[in-house]
């Protein structure tokens, strides 16, 4: 039973047409009919006019429209000058189907003609125009209605549905968003309206009232969809049990907040809810005091494999503005544990312990961000390294920070400074991807055989490495073999990184020194040093002696060492930026070693950053070579179409291309 009748007292009319929608809205029909009666006598003013449809359809809903018809009618005789009763009058017989559509629409256009524009007659035309599904029209006018007046919401309403039927479902939306916008208590099913309206009515301890607002959002469910939505029945629960209360009914309300939380426990265990109703439902319980509830919902959605970055920036946002740190650590701690390489969970992470360490979040936060520009644009290393240890004055914890200190350090020749922020970057985020590539790459290099072995190998059992990732690793496995000597086991590796990258000069090099050391342990009487492949590796930047390389690759071609020495024509050719003689050379090579893996690499490379004319030159030559004579032609006939064909070329590929044809006997013409 209500203890308290009717609103606060208001005045204007959009303030009276509003609380009479919330009594609407509740099914409060008599005391909306009372505050809008005062309205619905005065035909003076055509601000009253909205007010008066409403007053209308409250009265379609009631059974009562035939009666207050007959009543404008008389009205109407009484006063034959007065068109806005006209306008009414002619309104309530369309809504309460007292005349046909045509007659209708008929009257609204003559309305038109004698009185002139009305954002009403308009909607009538529109209305009926609807009902006879003449729906290109009805959207006419229902325009020319919202052109009268932008605030005239039935024909917003009426846009929606006419946007829905021609299949226009933005559009819809569109218009029905801003019917609810202008007029939030006509309509059943918005979540929002049904929860602010009952917590209206029960502080004003409406409570049947506020009840009802509830109930009728569960009903809208069930009639409209056949099911309501967990999360909604949680809702519903939850907001009467605190409606129980406010009147005392304390039993009550404890059964409702039971019954909330088995229904939450159930959605909590389900394989069916997305991440996006398991949010809502946790937000629902924070609004009514479940934290601890709240805090298992918000676990969940953090552990799901495709949680929305939005979704986990949000949940973030939410814990550490209402100063809730230690659950937010907690929270994002566990969520790292399944997500180590998501920047979202680490970043909320990082956040929430600065926050229990009492750190100025903005003021840190400004300082990465220069640190960044200054490690981009390779700034003064003094400067940057002065901001670094501000930055870890504020916060030593951030391993992102102790990542660029190491790098500064190794930079700049102590590597025993250095050492110690690579291993406490390792040590506060061991489970990133990101920090171990990186610590793998400075242990590899700098640490011990097993030091790098067990990251190499905690990375090599991660099942969610990209394709650069492994081949990345791959790199890092090969260097790891071939520090130890275990060249057999670095070129097996290798091998494999060629296959997606047969053009990397660090790789090429590398193998190149396997395959030389593994010749040469097979073969003690070599000469166990190569001087110039030396100097690629560790002083590319000096001059290097071609003569003396090319000279070598002879010696090693003259003792079958034809892979060898592909790998060398590979390495001269990328070094001299792909001369002809270069390219000779390695065609040869690839002629002897493998023409089809040649083929293939020389497409790979033409496929990335590399065309000019001689390399259809080669692959046409690669092509003759396993007999593919037509196919060859066609390297050859697209060489000659190259833009940048030299005569020296264009000699060349009419020569083999020549070949082709003999070789064919069947075109020597």
């Amino acid at each position: 039973m209500n203890t308290q009748k009717g609103f606060a007292r208001v005045d204007s009319k959009d303030n009276i047409l509003a609380h009479a929608n919330k009594l609407i809205f509740a099914k409060c029909f008599a005391e909306a009919e009372e505050l809008l009666k005062p309205m619905m006598e005065n035909f003076d003013s055509p601000e009253n006019v909205l007010a008066q449809v409403r007053y209308l359809e409250l009265a379609l809903k009631q059974n009562t429209l035939r009666i207050i018809s007959e009543d404008l009618k008389k009205l109407y005789k009484k006063n034959p000058t007065n068109h806005l009763l006209l306008l009414v009058l002619n309104l309530a017989e369309q809504l309460g189907e007292m005349i046909n559509v045509d007659t209708a629409i008929d009257r609204h256009m003559n309305y038109i003609q004698t009185h002139g524009a009305h954002a009403g007659a308009y909607y009538g035309i529109g209305f009926g125009l609807e009902a006879k599904d003449e729906l290109k029209r009805a959207k006419y006018n229902y325009q020319q209605s919202l052109n009268e007046d932008p605030n005239w919401h039935p024909s917003l309403f009426g846009l929606s549905q006419i946007y829905y039927k021609l299949g226009d479902e933005k559009r819809g939306d569109q218009y029905f968003y801003m019917f609810e916008e202008v007029t939030p208590f006509n309509v059943y099913g918005n979540f929002e309206t049904h929860r602010d309206l009952s917590r209206e009515f029960l502080e004003q301890k409406r409570f049947d009232d506020a009840i009802t607002c509830l109930r009728t959002l569960t009903q809208w469910w069930v009639q409209n969809k056949g099911v309501c939505p967990t999360e909604i029945l949680i809702f519903e629960c939850l907001a009467e049990s605190k409606i129980e209360a406010g009147r005392k009914s304390f039993g009550k309300s404890e059964a409702l907040v039971t019954r909330a939380r088995e229904i939450a426990r159930g959605l909590l265990e389900s394989t069916q809810a997305n991440s996006d109703i398991l949010y809502f439902t946790a937000k629902i319980l924070e609004d009514y005091d479940e934290q601890k509830l709240a805090l298992s919902f918000y676990k969940k959605v953090l552990s799901n494999e495709s949680s929305d970055p939005v979704l986990i920036q949000k949940i973030g946002s939410q814990l550490l503005s209402s100063g809730s740190y230690e659950d937010a650590k907690s929270l994002f701690e566990e969520a790292y544990t399944h997500h180590p390489d998501n920047p979202e969970i680490r970043f909320c992470l990082l956040v929430a312990k600065m926050k229990l360490s009492d750190v100025n979040i903005e003021e840190y936060l400004m300082g990465k961000e220069r640190m960044r520009r200054l490690k981009q644009t390779q700034g003064d290393k003094v400067e940057l390294l002065a901001l670094l240890h501000s930055l870890m004055a504020k916060f030593d914890a951030d391993p992102e920070v102790h990542a660029y200190l190491a790098d500064v350090y190794l930079n700049l020749g102590n590597r025993k400074k250095a050492e110690i922020h690579y291993e406490k970057m390792y040590a506060l985020e061991s489970r990133s991807k990101h920090t171990l590539f990186k610590y793998a790459q400075y242990v590899t290099q700098h640490g011990t055989a097993r030091q790098a072995r067990e990251v190499i190998n905690s990375l090599q059992d991660n099942r969610r490495l990209t394709q650069k990732e492994q081949t990345d690793l791959n790199w890092l496995d090969a260097s790891l073999h071939a520090k130890n000597g275990n060249f057999k086991e670095s070129s097996k590796v290798i091998a494999h990184i060629l296959k997606v990258e047969p053009w990397n000069l660090a790789y090429l090099l590398q193998e190149t020194i396997n395959k030389t050391k593994i010749y040469q342990e097979s073969n003690p009487n070599v000469e166990t040093t190569d001087r110039i492949i030396s100097q690629l590796q560790n002083q590319p930047q000096l001059e290097v002696d071609w003569q003396e390389f090319n000279e070598q690759t002879e010696k090693l071609e003259n003792e079958m060492q034809i892979e060898l020495c592909y790998l060398r024509t590979k390495l001269y050719f990328l070094f001299s930026s792909g001369s002809y003689g270069a390219l000779k050379g390695m065609t040869a090579m690839a002629s002897r070693f493998d023409a089809e893996k040649g083929i293939y690499e020389l497409i790979k490379l033409m496929n990335t950053n590399y065309d000019h004319p001689s390399l259809f030159w080669a692959i046409g030559c690669l092509y003759k070579e396993v007999w593919q004579l037509q196919t060859a032609r066609m390297w050859f006939k697209q060489g000659l179409l190259h833009p940048n064909l030299t005569s020296t070329f264009k000699a060349s590929i009419y020569l083999e291309k020549a070949d082709c044809y003999i070789w064919e006997e069947n075109n020597f013409q």
